[in-house]
């Protein structure tokens, strides 16, 4: 009887191996055709930083798996590589137009790298003749200098920027120039906003002098004009580079029984003339609005939170901190509570506002490769 058994078995299992197996369906077309829903796993809850895990793996040892891994409701995916040889990727967008459609904002924590550029010490984003971004070679260049401009501008015009003049080295071609304009001041109901970026490789003749003017912030007073953030310029040869200045925030409007302007301010935007199309540009950040909510703490107290806004973000921040508004909490007309505000922003970008009219933005900046 066991033989006979064992015998059964194996002719059983060599009819299987044969054939295509269905599971709700009566003639699959594959080895394995399932017409349903496939569940992988019986752990209903996948905690964070917990040993569960509910995974497909593929391979031979060194495995690729997809599911669920240290937290739930989340999808998994685990390769040494991840190759698409076909068709289109798209987030966000129903139908992916290129090999990589994103409608929404990216965030990079690291380098951005082009494979087609692979061979590039470091490159740079600029644009082509058909106005693509592509990758800029930046190899070349073993020298950098930095302008800055601390000044701020008193009258909405380039008066107060930083003058500066480069003269090209000997044995120099080429140069990289990158400008951003200054940052607008805040207001009392908004920030200011950020300043432009604009960068572009440039041919260059030794002994020839550029001219720089960086931009200066925007100045405030007391419950005053917010004043715009100063153009930055850099002309060389009939080559001009230029990121304007962001706009000042809105103010307290003092003669208008306490009503507010509330838009935000714009960023600055950029120009170029006499590079043709070598450039990449970026507008500075707008600002945010300020908030004002009431409540009723108690029976008797009622209070107002103003949470001032925040200045324009400046485009290549190198990781410093924008300047955000601060909050003030007012009961019965005493304030009882504030939050400071956070530290100066990166060069160019827009001032805080806040309850003496806003804060001074930063002003802009050039910097020169060669």
């Amino acid at each position: 009887m066991k033989y006979i058994l064992l015998g059964m078995l194996a002719l059983g299992f060599t009819k299987i191996f044969a054939q295509n197996v269905g599971i709700g369906i009566t003639t699959p077309d594959e080895k394995l055709q399932v017409d349903s829903v496939i569940r992988i796993g019986k752990n209903a809850i996948i905690p964070p930083n917990g040993t569960k895990q509910n995974l497909i793996k593929f391979g031979d040892g060194n495995f690729v798996t997809v599911g669920e891994q240290d937290k739930d409701d989340r999808l998994v995916m685990k390769a040494s590589s991840f190759t698409f040889k076909t068709g289109n990727v798209g987030i966000g967008v129903d139908s992916a137009k290129d090999k990589l459609d994103v409608v929404g904002n990216a965030n990079f924590t690291g380098q951005l790298k082009l494979n087609s550029n692979a061979g590039l010490a470091s490159q740079v984003l600029m644009k082509d003749a058909s106005n693509n971004p592509m990758w800029g070679d930046i190899s070349d260049f073993k020298e950098i200098l930095m302008y800055d401009c601390n000044a701020t501008n008193s009258n909405g015009s380039n008066a107060d920027n930083c003058n500066f003049t480069f003269t090209i080295p000997t044995g120099i071609t080429k140069i990289l120039v990158e400008c951003w304009g200054g940052g607008g001041a805040g207001g009392y109901a908004a920030g200011g906003g950020a300043g432009g970026y604009i960068s572009a490789k440039i041919n260059v003749t030794a002994g020839t002098i550029a001219s720089l003017s960086v931009g200066a912030s925007g100045f405030v007073s007391f419950f005053g004009a917010a004043i715009d953030g100063a153009t930055t310029s850099f002309t060389l040869n009939g080559a001009t580079l230029t990121a304007f200045g962001g706009k000042g925030g809105s103010k307290y409007n003092i003669l208008a029984a306490g009503s507010y302007d509330v838009a935000n301010s714009n960023g600055g935007g950029f120009q170029a003339t006499g590079v043709g199309n070598n450039f990449f540009g970026i507008d500075g950040g707008n600002s945010g609005i300020s908030k004002l909510s009431f409540m009723q703490t108690s029976a008797t107290e009622f209070a107002r939170t103003v949470q001032f806004g925040d200045g324009g973000e400046t485009p290549f921040s190198n990781g410093l901190i924008n300047n955000g508004g601060y909050s003030i909490f007012l009961a019965n007309g005493d304030i009882k509570l504030t939050r400071a505000k956070s530290p100066p922003p990166a060069q160019g970008g827009g001032g805080a506002a806040d309850g003496f009219g806003g804060s001074i933005g930063r002003g802009g900046r050039i910097i020169i490769r060669y």
